[in-house]
């Protein structure tokens, strides 16, 4: 898959700003407070939601578990998780199944705030449940594509 000619947003989930690309016909069809961005499919095979602000957990370690733990405990039913490294922070990438769909969530941790001693981007994925396989090799090209700024 070419990411060459997809387009290129930047975000700010505060503090961190970054960027991801998305193929060209893609619809961004919300975009909040400057940093919230949710981008979907024409066939509605993947719709992404990307965060518009770092959240933490108090200074707990290992942040990206914790809150796969805590997406679990919100009724939704885990079916993988494994651990990534995207532009050099460690992250979490977790599928995760509900009644009414399936969900990629990719946990980014590494950063800091005044709020927060641990922090961490999160970015979903809803996927069309029929076209998984399709779908995951979009998602694996848009995690290809996030880059850090600051």
């Amino acid at each position: 898959m070419d990411t060459s000619n997809w387009n290129t947003y930047s975000l700010t989930a505060y503090p961190v700003r970054y960027s991801v690309k998305f193929p060209v016909d893609w619809k961004n069809s919300s975009n909040g407070d400057g940093g919230s961005s949710n981008h979907t499919s024409p066939d509605k095979l993947v719709d992404v939601i990307t965060e518009s602000s770092v959240r933490g957990l108090g200074g707990r370690d290992n942040t990206t578990e914790k809150v796969a733990n805590l997406a679990i405990a919100n009724g939704e039913t885990d079916i993988s998780r494994n651990t990534l490294k995207i532009d050099g922070h460690d992250a979490l990438i977790q599928q995760s199944t509900s009644n009414n769909q399936t969900v990629v969530w990719l946990y980014i941790s590494g950063f800091t705030s005044k709020a927060y001693s641990v922090a961490y981007v999160e970015i979903g994925f809803a996927i069309d449940k029929n076209r998984e396989t399709l779908a995951r090799e979009y998602i694996q090209h848009i995690i290809s594509t996030i880059k850090f700024t600051n």
